[in-house]
């Protein structure tokens, strides 16, 4: 029998139990190790950290340390941390990174005994894009803001929207090819992309018979509603600047969607970075019907910590947070490009009728 510490009999003892139950419970091995990563898709050529706890019932021994060693199925993965020597409810640490996809078994030990198999996959999907990537993206659009608020050189005159999103788009995918291409020094066109019906939902079929397009999500028009009473009152203006100036306050609070609507917009999005490796998602996005264009970034680096954000030719747009917001955010942007869309009817003068608000985004992969 193993020697038993006179302090570990005195625990025992103030506890009432015997000199037997002291020794099964020395021997005994913790009920489990617990594997603490939510999602089991990690991305490949990226060093992954991992988490594990050690659970179970506390040695009342001299040494209360568990040795626990990690090893896997393929012998090509990058592992920092093998072993540990710890105690119940302990957490342990290591990092793996995989060159090439392949779904991996991780052996866990305990005291020489193996405990528990856990499943993972490396993955390098299309449609889940770098740091590096989104970087170049957003780069584009600060880097032709300054030329589109200012509206002085001929290249950034008109409607900029769809061009400014297609440069954008051109950058992350590293394609000067199949995307209008602007060189920023000279703001000479490179490669002319004619948007043929001049919207979005022209240019993205274009995207999806190119093969960038992984899926696509719409939220029809008949599911927003409309404040008629606001939308009157900016109507009723006397003239355009008076028009303007009344629908200052009102612009993002024009239109609403569903709430139960919103609630399987996010539940997709969800789903949709649930499922895949650490990354950015890419959108090409619709507002109001194809009226305007944006770009819609989600950052799932960080699993525990989503968020996203809303561009355009103007730059980041006013929404961006937390992804659990983003049904607020594209509220926001659908509400305030439905009343530039009010100010142009009262421009050409057919206020008795109003724009669908129709929400459309396609998400973006690479070929």
């Amino acid at each position: 029998m193993e020697r038993i510490s006179r302090l570990g009999i005195q625990k025992i003892n103030r506890l009432g139990l015997s000199r037997e139950k002291l020794v099964q419970n020395q021997n005994k091995e913790p009920g489990s190790i617990l594997f603490l990563e939510q999602n089991k898709f990690f991305a490949v050529k990226v060093e992954t950290l991992l988490k594990f706890q050690i659970k179970g019932e506390t040695r009342l021994f001299d040494d209360p340390t568990y040795k626990i060693e990690l090893a896997s199925s393929n012998p090509k993965l990058k592992i920092s941390t093998k072993s540990w020597v710890g105690e119940n409810e302990y957490i342990l640490y290591t990092s793996v990174s995989l060159e090439r996809p392949d779904k991996v078994k991780l052996y866990i030990s305990i005291d020489g005994k193996k405990k528990h198999t856990f499943d993972i996959e490396f993955i390098d999907s299309k449609d889940v894009f770098t740091m590096e990537e989104a970087n170049r993206l957003q780069k584009e659009f600060l880097d032709m803001k300054i030329f589109v608020n200012a509206h002085i050189l001929a290249e950034y005159a008109g409607n900029y929207c769809m061009a400014g999103a297609d440069r954008s788009l051109g950058k992350l995918l590293n394609n000067k090819t199949d995307f209008y291409t602007v060189e920023l020094k000279t703001h000479k066109v490179l490669n002319l992309i004619k948007f043929t019906d001049g919207n979005t939902y022209s240019r993205a079929k274009q995207l999806e018979s190119k093969g960038f397009v992984e899926t696509s999500y719409t939220i029809d028009t008949k599911y927003w509603t409309v404040d008629h009473n606001k939308r009157k009152q900016i109507i009723a203006a006397i003239d355009y600047a008076e028009a303007q100036e009344i629908s200052g306050p009102l612009q993002y609070d024009l239109t609403k969607v569903s709430s139960s609507q919103g609630a399987l917009f996010l539940s997709y999005l969800k789903k949709q970075i649930d499922a895949k490796e650490p990354g950015f998602h890419i959108y090409y996005q619709s507002i109001v019907d194809g009226f305007h264009t944006q770009v819609l970034l989600i950052d799932n680096t960080d699993r525990d910590n989503s968020k996203y954000e809303i561009w355009e030719d103007f730059g980041l747009s006013s929404s961006k947070g937390n992804l659990d917001e983003i049904v607020e955010g594209i509220e926001r942007q659908t509400s305030a490009m439905f009343n530039t869309s009010i100010l142009f009817r009262y421009k050409k003068g057919t206020t008795d009728k109003w724009d669908a608000q129709t929400y459309k985004i396609w998400k973006i992969k690479a070929k």
